[in-house]
């Protein structure tokens, strides 16, 4: 039986001009399985603390990424990336399907006119809001009351779905939507010992989400590559225990990123 996988292909265009091919193997290759055989057709340098390979040839970088049984190679120029087509295409069958639209969960979308790359996640969002009846909620600006002080409280109010509305927007901040960050952070503090006033904040949070469904990570050509961090921190914020908090975001490509 042949082995079939089929790869989409998206030009980012920023820095590097990278190419990006989506490949869908089958399910006979899952778990490990297209990965292994991959490292045995080429030769690769792993990085041990991702699930990625890394293929240095003639001065372009190839890389692979593969979560479960879903593989996503990228290159420095489509010469490499056809070199290693044509390399992999002696173990498996492939074809090109076009233009991928997702990077394992995110959509994504290249602008090859401004030379950027963007990521977003609305369909999710939308299910989020929908999951919680906040889909036609009005506008606000922020995810959070200005000096908003939460207290625990003395039990839970387990007719309130809160812990499902913290969790649910996390897939949000991890992904494109750091801007929720302090907010779920905030909020997740609260979410064995909680009441009315805790729901209203997440319900805020829920309504600021949709009212910033456009907002987007865009990566561009011409913002510095360079790895770029920030802090602060504010003293004894917590009312409760007197404790400090500390925030940080970095930035690269020219998108806040964590």
């Amino acid at each position: 039986m042949k082995e079939h996988s089929r790869f989409n292909s998206l030009d980012l265009r920023w820095q590097r001009r990278v190419l990006v091919r989506h490949c869908d193997p089958p399910r006979e290759l899952a778990n490990g399985e297209f990965e292994t055989r991959f490292c045995n057709v080429c030769s690769v340098w792993r990085w041990p603390d991702i699930a990625g390979n890394v293929l240095m040839d003639d001065g372009e970088i190839i890389i692979v990424l593969v979560n479960v049984d879903d593989p996503l190679l990228t290159a420095s120029s489509p010469a490499a990336i056809n070199k290693t087509k044509n390399t992999l295409q002696v173990p498996f069958e492939m074809k090109d399907v076009g233009m991928a639209n997702v990077l394992f969960g995110p959509e994504t979308r290249g602008d090859k006119t401004l030379n950027s790359l963007k990521l977003s996640s609305g369909k999710y969002a939308a299910q989020v809001l929908d999951q919680f009846e906040m889909s036609g909620s009005e506008f606000i600006g922020t995810p959070l009351e200005v000096g908003l002080q939460l207290a625990t409280a003395d039990e839970s109010d387990d007719a309130l779905p809160y812990r499902e509305a913290v969790g649910s927007p996390m897939f949000l901040m991890v992904g494109t939507r750091p801007d929720l960050t302090f907010a779920i952070g905030k909020l997740s503090r609260f979410v064995s010992c909680y009441g009315k006033e805790h729901w209203a904040a997440i319900k805020r949070v829920l309504q600021y989400v949709k009212s910033s469904m456009d907002k987007e990570l865009v990566f561009d050509k011409i913002s510095s590559c360079v790895l770029q961090s920030f802090s602060d921190a504010d003293c004894a914020g917590d009312h409760e225990t007197r404790h400090s908090t500390t925030e940080f975001t970095l930035i690269i490509g020219g998108a806040d990123v964590s």
